[in-house]
Formats: structure tokens, C-alpha cells, sequence
């Protein structure tokens, strides 16, 4: 299964950016430490960090966005990302205490500031809990023991991209009486018996189509 996260993840990912989920606006947001052991150490370390954004009614992994340190500007980019793939702002935002995460949601303009909610300080034990989005880290961490640590930024992000979209498109919940976060989020795509190889075929439908749409925009523009 993971080498065909890898295989196609970005076929996948490109055609998962094409879809407009319906999210409620309130984010679990958490970020996780994992070791890339064919990068470049610094301070003698090889660690990146894993940002991801979970919707909270859905339970749709809005993104997960791979950085090399924790600063403000690896948080603001996060959003920037997390943004992109919901196609719609976060109106609620929980995450830990981690001091990045403050005033990284805000566009840089002074109308848009305090537009967001951030409750910070959550995790398992809080009673807002952030137990959802932590939930995924556990089982990433699970899949990192059998992979004996990611090697390299560049193929963790495939990785990453595949486990996105196993978990958005796949992988059924019980919380949600056996739906997918995808069917949650209203995404208007019907999947068979194997959702795995039935999302491949229609990413690469949809792949088809746009190499066709650009071939023909070319020869028009001749």
C-alpha cells in the first residue's frame, strides 16, 4: 500500500486540489517531529516538522505541510497552504501551546486581524481536546516504524501526499458510522469497492483531461 502512496500521491494530490469539500470552518491543528535520515544534519540533528490541519466536523485532512524548523514563518506558511487546499478561511482554529501558531492564521492585512478564533493550550486531556489531529500523528508514527524512518524531504512529501489522500478518500470511520472524511466534507465523487484503485483511475481521467484541454488551448493559440 505505501508504495502506491508513493507511485501516485501527486496524481492523486492534483486531483484532490481540483475538489471543493464542504468544511465548517474550526481546525484542529497539530504538528509532529520526524526524522529524514539521509538529510543534511543541523545542530546534528536530521528532524523536519509535520503540520497538519484537521477540519473538526468532518474529520477531512485539510493539509499536511512538511518544514524544517517550528519559527512563526514555517507556521504562516502552513496556513498559507491549509488555506489553499480548504479553499475557504479557518474561522476557529485549536492547536497546543506552541507559540508559532499566534497571529500566523492573520493575512498580513491590519482589516483581516481577529477575524480568526485561536484556542491554544489543548491536547488529549482538555476538554476541547485536540485528540482528533493527534490521533493521525499516532498513525503516521505507526506506519514511520515499519518505513524505518523517512529518508529525504522530497519522497516524505509524496508519502505524506498518499496518506492524505488514504485518509480523506479510503480509509472509512467508525465515529462516522463507516464514512469517509470526503463523504463527511460532501465531495461529489463515487467511489466503488476498491477506493484506493477507483480514485487512481479517476485522478487519471481527470489528468487526461486537462493534458487534452492544454494541447488544444496550444494549437488555438498558433
Amino acid at each position: 500500500m505505501w508504495l502506491l502512496f508513493v507511485q501516485f500521491s501527486e496524481l492523486i494530490d492534483a486531483y484532490a486540489q481540483t475538489l471543493t469539500p464542504q468544511l465548517s470552518g474550526v481546525w484542529n491543528c497539530d504538528e509532529m517531529k520526524t526524522k529524514m535520515a539521509h538529510e543534511e544534519p543541523i545542530n546534528g540533528e536530521r528532524f523536519y516538522w509535520l503540520w497538519n490541519a484537521l477540519d473538526n466536523q468532518s474529520r477531512y485532512l485539510v493539509a499536511s505541510h512538511l518544514t524544517r524548523g517550528q519559527k512563526k514563518t514555517d507556521a504562516h506558511a502552513f496556513f498559507e497552504a491549509a488555506k489553499k487546499q480548504a479553499k475557504r478561511d479557518r474561522q476557529v482554529i485549536f492547536s497546543d501551546g506552541l507559540d508559532s501558531y499566534r497571529g500566523a492564521y492573520d493575512p498580513v492585512s491590519i482589516d483581516n486581524v481577529g477575524r480568526v478564533v485561536h484556542i491554544a493550550n489543548v491536547g488529549i486531556r482538555s476538554h476541547m481536546g485536540n485528540h482528533r489531529v493527534e490521533y493521525i500523528h499516532n498513525t503516521m508514527r505507526e506506519r514511520e516504524k515499519v518505513m524505518r524512518h523517512l529518508k529525504k524531504a522530497n519522497s516524505a512529501e509524496k508519502v505524506f501526499k498518499g496518506f492524505r489522500a488514504y485518509y480523506n478518500f479510503v480509509r472509512p470511520h467508525m465515529a462516522q458510522e463507516n464514512h469517509t472524511p470526503a463523504e463527511m466534507a460532501a465531495i461529489p465523487i463515487q467511489l466503488g469497492t476498491n477506493r484506493w484503485l477507483d480514485l487512481i483511475r479517476q485522478a487519471a481521467r481527470q489528468s487526461a483531461k486537462y493534458e487534452r484541454r492544454h494541447i488544444q488551448s496550444g494549437r488555438l493559440g498558433k
